[in-house]
């Protein structure tokens, strides 16, 4: 028997819609992941599957709620190693509300079906279609990747270089996190670090330091 929930992804975006544009991103980020964990995500710790349907985002990019909103679900997507269903992949509609051939700016496919109407959303979403865990993936070491929603890559290292750049999840270090509260690049030695206010950060093999801190 499958024993599958489903957790309406547009529910949850309207229910914040106010405070994505007000608010703090991350902090209304994490109050809305909080909700979903306490009202389905649970079934997740439970072992059973748990798939959001109908999430998605006006193809246009001028929604600032909506583009605030997909980051925080794409992170959490990708904690939990969530399935979905995006809202939508057609184009026009045939008729709707009396109108021919009525736009839907959160289709995927342009007017004509030639092309993706938002490039970077394809990127965005892209690491989330395969999984990060699961059947078929044992053999393989457990361990964290740092994910960055905005772009839909992870964070690795600049070739003979300290400092961090983004790529392709499938390339990421192996990280940890410490007890000590660190993020280590596993096997490595090093620990990602913070820089001054508006400076990228970087790894390092000083780890000790409160800019090495990280909750």
């Amino acid at each position: 028997m499958d024993h599958r929930g489903d957790s309406d992804g547009h529910l949850i975006q309207r229910c914040h819609q106010r405070k994505w544009m007000t608010g703090n991103t991350n902090e209304v980020c994490g109050r809305v992941a909080t909700f979903m964990l306490k009202t389905s995500g649970y079934l997740v710790d439970q072992k059973y599957p748990l798939f959001i349907s109908e999430f998605g985002i006006d193809q246009t990019g001028a929604n600032v709620n909506e583009n605030r909103y997909l980051s925080c679900f794409l992170g959490v997507a990708a904690e939990l190693d969530l399935d979905w269903a995006l809202w939508t992949f057609t184009e026009r509609y045939y008729v709707r509300a009396g109108v021919v051939g009525l736009n839907e700016y959160y289709e995927v496919l342009d007017y004509n079906w030639c092309a993706p109407r938002n490039s970077s959303f394809i990127q965005r979403i892209s690491v989330l279609q395969a999984p990060f865990r699961g059947p078929g993936l044992s053999e393989a070491k457990l361990h964290n990747v740092i994910f960055h929603p905005l772009t839909g890559l992870c964070i690795t290292r600049k070739p003979f270089a300290h400092w961090l750049r983004l790529g392709p999840c499938s390339e990421s270090y192996a990280w940890s996190y410490s007890p000590h509260k660190t993020l280590l690049a596993t096997r490595m030695h090093l620990c990602l670090q913070a820089g001054e206010s508006g400076t990228s950060a970087k790894i390092s093999i000083f780890c000790t330091g409160s800019n090495s801190k990280w909750r």
